[in-house]
């Protein structure tokens, strides 16, 4: 018997690739039992089988650090400034995750607040040339993530509308809920279902005014409350029940 997880539309990494994608799709047909990170890209992977057993695993943070801690405590920690509103956003920065429209988006920020600072982390590709806007701290230390997140006032979560972003359920995402860290997020299939009890978190993709508003508005508003925030606890609890069940 066999099991295949995915988390992300794999086909979307090398497009071009066409043996590779029909391999995945006959390993796909023969599995007794298909896993996702989301309904869409469980859909996606069963294609035109009907029939065929799949089942939802969310993404979920790690289950040691991801919780809601003092801000300022945070920032010390990473030496960021204490008095600033912080925009974080923390992925990889690449053309295909719509970090164009991120640049655009920030000088109509901070217009209107010049007090607010944007912090990345994570990796730049060398195609991207990062605005003096961005204070990007490359890639820091696992275990100081959640400080990391806990640090910023806003994390904004962008992609594009495509066969890649469609089907991302980015764990950062999952992290900053579980931090209670407001959100600002490019809205595709993945993201309308993870944020489906807050449509306020969603902006349009392609447009830097709407984003900029959204930042905006995420600041001015005060903390906000998730709900049922998935955890590895939970989505291993569903993994071992569609497990059980494909036995059956």
């Amino acid at each position: 018997r066999s099991c295949i997880d995915a988390y992300d539309n794999y086909e979307s990494y090398i497009s071009w690739a066409k043996p590779l994608h029909w391999l995945w799709r006959k390993a796909l047909r023969s599995a007794d039992l298909i896993t996702a990170a989301g309904p869409g890209l469980a859909l996606l992977m069963a294609g035109e089988d009907v029939n065929r057993r799949t089942a939802v695993v969310p993404m979920a943070a790690d289950p040691t650090g991801f919780e809601p801690k003092d801000k300022i405590k945070c920032r010390e920690l990473l030496q960021l400034p204490v008095g600033s509103a912080l925009v974080g956003f923390c992925a990889a920065m690449h053309r295909t995750r719509g970090v164009d429209v991120l640049f655009d988006a920030i000088p109509l920020v901070q217009t209107k607040r010049p007090d607010v600072r944007f912090i990345h982390s994570g990796r730049t590709w060398s195609d991207i040339p990062l605005p003096e806007t961005i204070t990007s701290l490359g890639f820091i230390d696992d275990d100081k993530v959640p400080a990391l997140l806990n640090s910023m006032d806003v994390l904004v979560v962008t992609n594009r509308a495509s066969a890649f972003g469609n089907y991302s359920y980015p764990v950062k995402l999952y992290e900053a809920m579980s931090c209670g860290v407001p959100v600002v997020v490019t809205r595709t299939l993945a993201t309308e279902w993870i944020l489906d009890c807050h449509p306020e978190c969603l902006v349009e993709p392609g447009d830097a005014r709407k984003l900029a508003d959204a930042i905006l508005g995420a600041l001015s508003r005060p903390g906000i409350d998730y709900e049922n925030v998935p955890t590895w606890t939970s989505s291993c609890d569903l993994f071992e029940r569609a497990l059980l069940d494909s036995c059956t």
